[in-house]
């Protein structure tokens, strides 16, 4: 086994849409801390993996698609190369989906993402060493993270981490060689509330610096988990109103260390196994087609945008910013889905399972509860299991049926903001799981 990591700088210019909150219409207006794409490789021999996390609100199938093909060119040495293209998932990164309602993207920016992505890709790549030990860590967050949907509702504390040590001889006299420690948890990146108009990861840039000066050598690499209801202690609506209290940068902080000592505390206890000759990547993807329900008629999108309109006025009238900023977004979206040449009636969705070494890995493109990550760790029978959403897609919030009847922002709203016409049918959700859990028992031995 041999790895390496790699990381360069994406934080855009001020001045561009900021992506997260619909009560959020302000361009950006600085950095709080940079945007990073980290990425790790890992190689057997035969097959090599990359995973690179970029900060930003998710990556759609085509931007990952595009930096999947660079960085494979870029690295170019026959290898049979899987690059896995993640979203940190900050809600003060710069709009990047263009089929979303969530900002204005700039294109020379996402070209640009193009070319810093791949880069960070084939310089991990090149870079790959020996491995002397494989660590994998669990441990459970003392209160990082609240369901954000039921106060009771489940909340998946497990705090992963999986690094990839060098051996001794691959670093010179002196040196300390970086190694990756990709760290995967599930919590909105929504420390910043929606007042908040400068870059930045979130917590997630306190948790990594936390691990980082915690670990001599470690490159921290945050994976996003089954995190659609989870998030720092507030309810979407809170969000969409543009309620901001207790969401400053000491706030993200403080979640971001605390969320970073229990992430110490796992790679601290991580059990080790041999980097050499023994483990090996095991990886296997595929498609699925997620069902929606049936799309409106143009006169029935014409009706709703005019009663978000008519919202917005109220909104605006009795002092609710938020509220009318989001029902304007509504009401776009209702004229852009009236005069739509075609409306889509599934989405296509791709996944990927694999393994490095004793580790299991799932992705996800796009938004998903709780529910998702504990049918797979059920289904991984004890292994350890990193769960990784907003990953090769950006197809929005997928839940169950049993979650669907409650209804709430994530069931009946959050599809306007994603671009979608309709809510995803009631069978999209056990289409997704099914085709994850196939995919996890080809790699599991």
């Amino acid at each position: 086994m041999r790895s390496a990591t790699a990381k360069i700088a994406i934080t855009p210019p001020e001045g561009l849409a900021m992506s997260g909150f619909a009560a959020r219409t302000e361009l950006s207006t600085g950095t709080l801390d940079d945007l990073w794409a980290r990425a790790a490789s890992f190689s057997d021999g035969s097959k090599r993996v990359v995973i690179v996390a970029l900060d930003l609100i998710g990556v759609d199938d085509m931007l990952a698609g595009r930096i999947k093909d660079e960085a494979v060119i870029k690295i170019g040495d026959g290898l049979e190369t899987h690059v896995i293209v993640c979203a940190t998932h900050t809600h003060a990164g710069p709009a990047v989906l263009p089929k979303a309602m969530l900002g204005a993207v700039d294109g020379a920016y996402r070209t640009l993402l193009v070319k810093k992505a791949s880069d960070a890709c084939a310089m991990a790549a090149s870079a790959e060493a020996a491995t002397g030990c494989i660590e994998v860590g669990m441990s459970v967050s003392k209160g990082v993270g609240a369901n954000r949907r039921t106060p009771e509702g489940p909340i998946d504390r497990r705090v992963y981490t999986f690094a990839a040590k060098p051996e001794a001889a691959s670093a010179g006299p002196g040196e300390r060689c970086p190694f990756p420690v990709i760290l995967n948890y599930a919590c909105h990146g929504v420390a910043l509330g929606p007042q908040n108009t400068r870059y930045s990861s979130d917590y997630i840039h306190f948790t990594r610096t936390a691990v980082e000066r915690a670990i001599p050598g470690a490159l921290a690499i945050f994976t996003q988990s089954a995190s659609g209801d989870i998030n720092t202690g507030h309810s979407a609506q809170a969000s969409i109103a543009g309620r901001s209290q207790g969401r400053t940068y000491a706030d993200a902080e403080r979640v971001g260390l605390a969320l970073g000592d229990d992430a110490i505390i796992a790679a601290r206890s991580a059990v080790c196994s041999a980097g050499g000759a023994g483990p090996e990547i095991r990886f296997a993807k595929g498609g699925v087609s997620l069902r929606l329900e049936p799309a409106c008629s143009k006169g029935e999108y014409l009706q709703m945008a005019a009663m978000y309109d008519e919202l917005a006025r109220s909104q605006g009238a009795k002092s609710g910013l938020g509220l009318a900023r989001a029902d304007r977004t509504r009401a776009e979206w209702a004229r852009l889905m009236a005069y739509a040449k075609q409306l889509p009636d599934s989405v296509e969705a791709s996944i990927s399972a694999f393994a490095i070494g004793p580790a299991l890995f799932v992705t996800f493109p796009g938004e998903v509860l709780t529910e998702y990550a504990a049918e797979l760790r059920e289904a991984a029978g004890g292994r350890p299991l990193f769960v990784l959403t907003c990953t090769d897609g950006a197809v929005g919030y997928v839940p169950s049926a049993a979650e669907a009847s409650k209804g709430g922002y994530e069931v009946a709203d959050s599809y306007h903001f994603y671009g979608m016409p309709a809510p995803y049918a009631m069978d999209a959700y056990d289409t997704a799981l099914g085709k994850a859990k196939e995919l996890l028992a080809s790699v599991m031995v």
